[in-house]
């Protein structure tokens, strides 16, 4: 049904043989006619200063990892925690790709792939993770425009600050997951972020997606 009305990949929703991507929350919502909410538009520098926070406080909690906590797998998925981290640099790392012209298109293939062998320990996670967030920050400082130019990516037409925007905030509930990951093991990060960096970025309520919410659609404890 979703290859006959044209859906290549997911997310997406569709009406009949109408459908939008679900990468950008305003396609969706003015597909299904709710108001979006309050969401801020924020700037690329806003948006990178965000990026600064995350990649810089999922850096501390990779230093603090041990083999152990690395190698169960997620709730309700078959991929280990190490794979989840080394994927929180590979978002950012796949952007960077895609501005300094070493790939044609942001998508999942290129976002999304196995973490190299040699990348093992949450120190090798760690050290990897301060190389992408160089890299980011290089290509912020020599960034000059506004954000509005297009941006190529799988979901369809974005600007460049549409697509920084989603590479700021999955790699921020990633984070997220390991936080909570590391204090249902006993052992909180000695630096956890600060979360109001989170505040105004098109995120999900839930930090796993198999967390119960309660009929004021709030998140309660996990089960």
């Amino acid at each position: 049904m979703l290859q006959r009305i044209g859906i290549k990949r997911i997310p997406a929703i569709s009406r009949g043989m109408n459908y939008v991507m679900g990468q950008k929350l305003k396609d969706v919502c003015d597909f299904v006619g709710i108001p979006l909410g309050d969401i801020k538009e924020f700037s690329v520098d806003e948006l990178a200063a965000k990026m600064d926070i995350i990649l810089f406080a999922a850096i501390s909690y990779m230093k603090e990892m041990q083999d152990e906590d690395l190698e169960p797998k997620l709730p309700n998925r078959d991929r280990k925690i190490r794979q989840l981290c080394y994927h929180v640099y590979r978002i950012v790392e796949a952007f960077c790709e895609l501005m300094d012209g070493e790939a044609e298109e942001y998508h999942t293939t290129i976002a999304d792939i196995p973490h190299p062998k040699d990348i093992i320990s949450g120190t090798d996670l760690a050290n990897y993770g301060l190389a992408v967030l160089k890299r980011f920050q290089g290509w912020h400082s020599s960034y000059a425009g506004d954000g509005t130019e297009p941006a190529n990516a799988y979901w369809g037409d974005v600007t460049l600050r549409e697509l920084l925007e989603r590479v700021t905030w999955h790699p921020g509930q990633h984070v997220r997951q390991i936080k909570m990951y590391l204090e249902n093991r006993g052992h909180p990060p000695s630096k956890p972020i600060d979360e109001s960096v989170f505040i105004g970025l098109p995120m999900p309520k839930k930090i796993w997606d198999d967390e119960p919410m309660d009929e004021n659609n709030e998140t309660m404890q996990a089960v």
